[in-house]
C-alpha cells in the first residue's frame, strides 16, 4: 500500500460536514477580529497563573477540573543529566516510571495504573510533542525520539480521557519543544558520568520578523551499568514558524532519530542478581539481545487565534525503522517497518462577555498505521536468511469529539466531552487469509470546578475510557503463528474524581484528590516458558483502583523552596479466573502501594543552587499470585551548580551524585516473567558532571514552575 492509498483512507474518513463547519469557523475567525491574542498562553514566569492545554480547551490550572501537573525549564534542565524522561516524571504524582536503564525496552510509564502492562515502550498513555502525537492509533509509544536536552515544558494529565483522545487515553503527557522559541540563542551543553556517560547538545534559535526558527542535535552514549546494557543514540530537530499577522501561525517541525544500537541485559533470578548485581542474563548475551531503530518525522502546523475564535490543523507523517534481537533461536529477530500519517482539526469558540460565559471545542482526529512485521532465526546474535513469520498489520482510527464548558454563575463551571471513535484492524499474514476486526466506541464524561474562595477551587469529574489491544499484543499469538490473537478484547474504564487546588500568591501551591478507577476486561502480561521474556497478554477480569495524590510547592524562604509529592495506588483485581486459580483479591503486579518524592532546593541571587532529591517507593509484586514481593527502596540524589551571567552570555557548571546512600534496588521489574527473571538491578552510587554555555539576547529571572 503506498502513501497516497494511506492518505485517501485518511480522508475518505473525515467528516464533510465537520470540514464545512471548521472551515466556515476559521474564515469567520479571519473577518471577526476584535484583539489579536497571539499563540496560546503558557507560563512564563512573569505570570501569576498557568494554563493548560492538554485537555484541549485552554483554561487555567485552577480552573481546570482535572488533576493537572506542568513542569517548566527549572525542573526539567537545572540539575538534571537529561538523559531520561523519568528525571522529570518523578515529581509528579500519581505517575510510577520504571525500566529507565534498560535503553532497547525504553521506559514504562504508569499514570494511575494505565501503561504498567508495557514490556517495552509505552501504553495506553496519550504522548503529545507539539501538539502532534507520538503515540500510535493502537496505543504505543515510544521516546527515543525525544531529546529532552529541548524539551522546555511539560503537562501531565492524570485520568482517563477517552472522551477527549479517544483510544488508549489513560493519561497525556504534552511537551512543548523548539517551536515555543522566543529571542535569538545558541546554547552548548555537555554531560559526563559513570558508566561511560556523555550527552553533548547543541542548539541554535534565532527570531527575525515574521519569522521563528530552530535547530538541535544531540548525542547520547553509555555503556550502562550492567554487562551488555550500553546504548548510542543521536537525535535532531528542527523548526521553522512563520506569523504573517497577528491571527495565524503556520510551523514546520523536523524530527530524525538514529539510535544504531542499544543492548538488553534481560531479567535475572534473585540469586543471580545477589551473586552479581552487573550481571547480565547469558541467553541475551548468547544470542546478543537489543534493538535499532531510525525514526524519521514531518510535521505541520496551522493556527488561526483570536480571543472568541480560534482553529488549529495538525498534519503529520512518522516513519519507524525497528529491529529487535530477543533472547532465543525460533523468531527470535524481529524487524518493523511502520508508516503512521496523520490528521487532526480543532475549532474553539468563547461565547462574548456580554452573555453567560461559555465556550466548546469541535474536533476530529484520523490517524492511520501501517506495519510491515517480519520474524527470522536468530541464529546467536546473526539474523537467519528465511523469514519464519511475515505480517502485514493495519490499525485505522477516526474519532469526531465534542467537549465544552458554562458558567451558570461566577464561582461554577460545568463542562462535558463526548467522542465517537471507529477503529478497523487488519492483519494480512503471509500463510493464512487475513483477518479483520471493528471496534466503535462512545466515551462521554463530565465535570465540575467550583471556586471556594481566593485561589482555592474544588473540582470532580466523571470520565470513560477505552483502550484496544495494540499490534504488538494481537500478533503475539500464544498458539503460535501468524494472525492475530482473536481472544484478545479491549479494556474499558469509569473513572470518578474528586479533589481541591490552592494557590496562595508565588508562595504556596497545594493540590489534594482522590479517585475510583473501575477497569473491566484489563489486558496483561504473561511469559511462556518455551518463549523466554517474549509476552504474550490475557484479560485479568476486572479490577478496581483507589487511589490518593497530593502535592505542594512552597517557599520557605527567599533562598529555599520545597516541592513534595505523594501518591496512594490502591489497586485490587476483583475477578481473575486463570485456568484453576483465582487471583480475586491480589494487586496487580509493578504498583507500588506508596510513592513519596521531594525536592529541596537552595538557590542565591548569585546564581549558585544546591538541590537535594528524595524518593520513597514501598513494596511490589513481581507477578499476579502475589507471592513474589520486591523489597520498598530510598534513593538520595545531590546536586550543585552555579550559573554566571555575563553581557551576552552565560556559563553553568553542574555535579550531581545519584544514590548518595548506595541503595540496592531494581530499576525495573519484568511482570510475570517466567524462571523468576523479574529483576533488572539499578545502579549504585554515580557521579555526573556538566557544563552549559548559553549565548542570548533575552533573560529571564530565575523563578519556579511547577503546577
Amino acid at each position: 500500500m503506498n502513501l497516497r492509498d494511506i492518505m485517501s483512507r485518511i480522508f475518505r474518513g473525515i467528516s464533510v460536514n465537520f470540514l464545512t463547519i471548521l472551515i466556515f469557523f476559521s474564515a469567520y475567525s479571519e473577518g471577526s477580529l476584535v484583539q489579536a491574542q497571539g499563540d496560546t498562553v503558557v507560563w512564563s514566569r512573569e505570570a501569576d497563573s498557568v494554563y493548560i492545554t492538554a485537555a484541549r480547551i485552554v483554561s487555567e490550572a485552577l480552573k481546570t477540573p482535572f488533576s493537572v501537573t506542568t513542569i517548566g525549564p527549572e525542573f526539567i534542565a537545572k540539575g538534571q543529566q537529561r538523559l531520561s524522561l523519568k528525571e522529570s516524571l518523578d515529581y509528579i504524582p500519581g505517575v510510577i516510571s520504571m525500566n529507565a536503564e534498560n535503553y532497547t525496552q525504553d521506559l514504562r510509564i504508569s499514570i494511575r495504573g494505565f501503561g504498567a502492562r508495557a514490556a517495552f515502550g509505552i501504553r495506553g498513555i496519550k504522548i503529545l510533542v507539539d501538539d502532534v502525537p507520538e503515540t500510535t492509533p493502537d496505543g504505543q509509544g515510544q521516546l527515543d525520539n525525544l531529546d529532552l536536552n529541548v524539551v522546555n515544558r511539560i503537562e501531565v494529565l492524570r485520568a482517563p480521557v477517552s472522551g477527549l483522545y479517544g483510544n488508549a487515553a489513560g493519561g497525556v503527557i504534552s511537551m512543548r519543544i523548539l517551536s515555543d522559541t522566543r529571542g535569538n540563542e545558541i546554547e552548548l551543553f555537555s554531560a559526563v558520568g559513570s558508566y561511560g556517560f556523555r550527552n553533548l547538545h547543541f542548539r541554535a534559535a534565532g527570531q527575525k520578523g515574521k519569522w521563528t526558527t530552530g535547530l538541535a542535535a544531540t548525542h547520547i552514549r553509555t555503556d550502562g551499568y550492567r554487562m551488555w546494557s550500553g546504548m548510542e543514540n543521536n537525535i535532531w530537530n528542527a523548526s521553522v514558524s512563520l506569523k504573517p499577522d497577528s491571527i495565524h501561525r503556520l510551523t514546520l517541525l523536523l524530527n530524525y532519530a538514529n539510535s544504531p544500537w542499544a543492548s538488553d541485559a534481560g531479567g535475572l533470578t534473585l540469586d543471580e542478581s545477589n551473586a552479581n548485581r552487573r550481571a547480565a542474563n547469558p541467553q541475551n548475551q548468547r544470542f546478543a539481545a537489543g534493538e535499532r531503530v531510525r525514526q524519521s518525522k514531518i510535521a505541520l502546523r496551522w493556527l488561526t487565534q483570536n480571543h472568541r475564535l480560534s482553529s488549529e490543523v495538525n498534519m503529520w507523517y512518522i516513519y519507524r525503522d525497528f529491529e529487535n534481537a530477543l533472547p532465543f533461536r525460533n523468531g527470535g529477530i524481529v524487524t518493523l517497518k511502520r508508516k503512521f500519517p496523520g490528521f487532526n482539526a480543532m475549532t474553539h469558540y468563547t461565547s462574548s462577555p456580554s452573555c453567560i460565559p461559555y465556550s466548546f471545542t469541535l474536533g476530529v482526529d484520523a490517524e492511520f498505521q501501517q506495519d510491515e512485521r517480519l520474524r527470522f532465526d536468530n541464529l546467536e546474535g546473526i539474523r537467519g536468511r528465511i523469514e519464519v513469520f511475515r505480517q502485514e498489520e493495519i490499525f485505522n482510527n477516526q474519532g469526531v469529539f465534542l467537549a465544552g464548558k458554562f458558567s451558570p454563575f461566577s464561582a461554577l463551571e460545568a463542562g462535558f466531552s463526548v467522542r465517537k471513535d471507529m477503529i478497523y484492524i487488519k492483519a494480512i499474514p503471509f500463510d493464512k487469509p487475513e483477518q479483520k476486526i471493528h471496534y466503535r466506541a462512545w466515551n462521554p464524561a463530565f465535570n465540575l470546578n467550583y471556586r471556594i474562595g481566593k485561589g482555592l477551587y474544588a473540582y470532580a469529574n466523571y470520565t470513560t475510557g477505552f483502550e484496544s489491544p495494540a499490534l504488538t499484543e494481537l500478533s503475539n499469538n500464544p498458539e503460535g503463528g501468524t494472525g492475530l490473537n482473536g481472544a484478545l478484547q479491549p479494556q474499558t474504564t469509569k473513572s470518578a474524581e474528586t479533589g481541591i487546588k490552592w494557590k496562595r500568591n508565588t508562595r504556596l501551591e497545594a493540590s489534594l484528590c482522590g479517585y475510583r478507577i473501575w477497569v473491566q476486561n484489563e489486558i496483561l502480561p504473561y511469559e511462556l516458558p518455551a518463549f523466554p521474556q517474549r509476552l504474550f497478554y490475557r484479560n485479568a477480569g476486572n479490577t478496581l483502583r483507589n487511589g490518593i495524590e497530593a502535592n505542594v510547592n512552597y517557599a520557605l524562604s527567599t533562598h529555599f523552596r520545597i516541592f513534595a509529592s505523594y501518591t496512594l495506588s490502591d489497586f485490587r483485581y476483583k475477578r481473575y479466573p486463570a485456568g484453576a486459580r483465582d487471583f480475586a483479591g491480589n494487586r496487580p503486579p509493578g504498583q507500588p502501594l506508596h510513592h513519596l518524592f521531594a525536592d529541596l532546593r537552595y538557590e542565591q541571587q548569585s546564581g549558585a543552587y544546591f538541590i537535594l532529591n528524595f524518593r520513597y517507593q514501598s513494596a511490589l509484586f513481581a507477578e499476579d499470585a502475589n507471592t513474589v514481593e520486591i523489597a520498598d527502596f530510598t534513593v538520595l540524589n545531590v546536586k550543585a551548580g552555579k550559573e554566571w551571567q555575563f553581557s551576552g552570555f552565560r556559563i553553568e557548571p553542574c555535579i550531581g551524585i545519584q544514590n548518595v546512600l548506595n541503595s540496592l534496588y531494581f530499576s525495573n521489574i519484568r511482570i510475570n516473567a517466567a524462571a523468576g527473571r523479574y529483576y533488572e538491578p539499578a545502579q549504585e552510587r554515580n557521579i555526573f558532571v556538566s557544563l552549559k554555555f548559553q549565548i542570548t539576547d533575552q533573560y529571564e529571572a530565575s523563578a519556579q514552575n511547577l503546577f
